[in-house]
């Protein structure tokens, strides 16, 4: 009844958001340029079912796996999302150059058009590698060297390109990663028991396993349904727990907040009872946030994702707003945090700003702490 609630909710809210903006986006291109009464329908009725794929295309993909409707709507949602955020610079010169409203929206629906081009082509390129080196005071073991692999919010559902997931899993094995760690939202659907997805996922693999947490998306599509996927492909899920993955580097996880009894400050609370300073601690959590109170804790280096870099406008500049660590390396006294802009896309298929990215750590020990982006 709780899911149900929240989805009422969820539903409400977001379908009058989406009226608003296509409201506001019609209102502005009809009052400003010269239209014919049948043009200004056609763009009416255009809105109007783009508008309905967005959320009917979600079911239809979810209960029926007719997926070709959810993309469109995904495409319209980021092609809307951009339009919104020009339209709104739009208006601001409309005031200014009030003479000049016609040109200044048909210039804006222009720019709108090749950002959203330009987003969705960028999208369709491979996710870039990453690589960050960091120098500790801790020994990391005999090989002087720990590479720890980073995926984060790569939604796999029913419609993903198995092949695209081949083809990240390949890479990443190249990569001979010492541990790899999936910072939450690895899944954003169902995926069936005989689907091929769980054969290519088994086969990632690292000298000291796959480890995983929660983000909000696994809850939004079911946690047991991403429980039994972990168990088929071989991934473990740290559920607010840690595992001493060498004698110097120990790994914590903590589930996302959107579970129901999950509270990060008492957790984090928790394993500052149990936790050796004198190693080497990792911690993955989905949201980019408290570093300042876990490296205090000792934690050396967590890795986050959730935000996706914001992925276009006007996304790309709310997160800068939201999150203190909204996208990159940070340090907090002799602690990293590093937030990632996302393996993979959720909803519009489109990347303006960033770049979709697999993250490589090299954890190296050194005489004094250092932490940089080095690709």
């Amino acid at each position: 009844m709780g899911r149900l609630i929240s989805f009422i909710l969820f539903f409400a809210v977001f379908s009058g958001v989406m009226f608003g903006i296509h409201y506001f986006i019609f209102q502005v291109i009809t009052k400003n340029l010269t239209l014919s009464i049948k043009t200004i329908q056609w763009i009416k009725w255009i809105f109007i079912l783009s508008a309905i794929s967005i959320m009917a295309g979600q079911m239809l993909s979810r209960l029926l796996h007719i997926h070709f409707i959810q993309y469109y709507g995904f495409v319209w949602l980021g092609f809307i999302s951009i339009t919104f955020a020009i339209f709104l610079v739009a208006s601001l010169l409309k005031v200014i150059i009030p003479s000049g409203s016609g040109i200044i929206v048909l210039t804006a629906i222009v720019i709108s058009l090749l950002i959203s081009i330009y987003s969705f082509v960028n999208n369709m390129r491979e996710p870039v590698l990453r690589e960050i080196e960091i120098v500790t005071t801790k020994s990391i073991g005999a090989t002087g060297e720990f590479k720890i692999l980073q995926l984060s919010d790569v939604h796999i559902d029913g419609s993903t390109n198995q092949e695209d997931v081949n083809k990240l899993v390949k890479r990443v094995n190249e990569l001979s990663p010492d541990l790899i760690v999936i910072t939450g939202d690895l899944i954003d659907g169902r995926i069936g028991e005989n689907s091929s997805i769980n054969f290519i996922m088994k086969k990632l693999n690292s000298g000291n396993g796959v480890y995983a947490i929660t983000g909000n998306h696994e809850y939004y599509s079911g946690i047991d349904n991403f429980i039994a996927f972990t168990k088929r492909t071989g991934i473990k899920v740290l559920f607010d727990e840690y595992i001493d993955i060498t004698e110097n580097v120990s790994l914590y996880g903590m589930k996302d907040e959107t579970s129901s009894g999950s509270g990060r400050s008492g957790w984090t609370a928790g394993i500052l009872k149990i936790i050796d300073k004198n190693k080497f601690n990792i911690l993955i959590g989905h949201r980019p946030y408290g570093i300042e109170k876990n490296g205090g804790m000792g934690i050396d280096l967590q890795m986050a994702g959730h935000t996706h870099a914001g992925q276009i406008p006007p996304m790309d500049l709310l997160v800068q707003l939201v999150y203190k660590y909204p996208y990159g390396l940070y340090r907090s006294g002799n602690s990293f945090i590093y937030t990632s802009s996302g393996t993979g896309v959720w909803g519009p298929p489109m990347r303006f700003l960033s770049r979709s990215e697999i993250v490589l750590f090299r954890i190296s020990q050194g005489e004094k702490i250092s932490g940089r982006i080095s690709k």
